[in-house]
């Protein structure tokens, strides 16, 4: 009679934040459980979810040598991440841990013009994103080392 072996999936992530839209690498290594043997030559899938909704596939890739793989993502909010391998006949199906990238907002601020002489007035502009609507955003300034929030 044949068997079929455990299999282990061992997800990583570069990183547990991530600004809005930049990247992070989110990876896995495929072995048999009981070994350590890497699986070679094997198709895993990458799925994501964000809240309220249920998981999607977002690639399918094949295991190096080593039973490595690695994919970058760009998330625009919150993501959960978990890596699926389906098995074969003699290896069995596994779902890796599932992964959270907190995704912050990216701030943006300038100044106009550049250089204020005492008394002058200045334009000071801000850019978040994502722009959610009703978030509070607060301006500061620094005083001897010291940020102070405006009024």
């Amino acid at each position: 009679p044949s068997t079929v072996d455990p299999s282990r999936l061992r997800a990583r992530i570069g990183t547990s934040h991530v600004l809005y839209r930049h990247r992070a690498l989110v990876g896995a290594t495929l072995t048999e459980a009981t070994t350590g043997a890497a699986l070679a030559g094997q198709r895993v899938m990458l799925r994501s979810r964000v809240r309220n909704h249920a998981y999607a596939t977002v690639a399918t890739l094949t295991t190096s040598a080593r039973g490595v793989v690695r994919y970058v993502v760009r998330p625009s909010q919150t993501t959960y991440y978990r890596w699926v391998y389906a098995g074969t006949a003699t290896n069995q199906k596994v779902i890796s841990a599932t992964l959270r990238l907190t995704v912050m907002a990216r701030v943006a601020a300038g100044l106009s013009p550049h250089v204020v002489s005492p008394g002058a007035f200045a334009m000071v502009w801000g850019r978040v994103a994502p722009g959610v609507a009703g978030q509070r955003v607060w301006l500061q300034r620094r005083v001897h080392g010291t940020w102070h929030t405006l009024h």
